[in-house]
């Protein structure tokens, strides 16, 4: 990892524990969490896929592609 991203997740990190550290911002994710997951219930919309699976099609997606354009 370079220094800058070190310093990158330093920052992430630290706003993260002040984050979590406020039971108003916790409590407000929990129910926002929860919406959210009532609302995909209620749409009937497929469930989203993986972090892997969409991490697996981008990369299938990118392999398939040409950069060269034939004339």
């Amino acid at each position: 990892m370079t220094p800058a991203q070190r310093c990158m997740c330093r920052t992430v990190l630290g706003h993260m524990h002040r984050f979590y550290a406020d039971p108003e911002n916790v409590r407000r994710l929990e129910e926002w969490k929860r919406g959210r997951q009532q609302a995909g219930k209620l749409s009937g919309a497929p469930a989203a896929e993986s972090r892997q699976g969409r991490h697996d099609a981008n990369l299938t997606a990118s392999a398939s592609s040409t950069c060269s354009s034939s004339s």
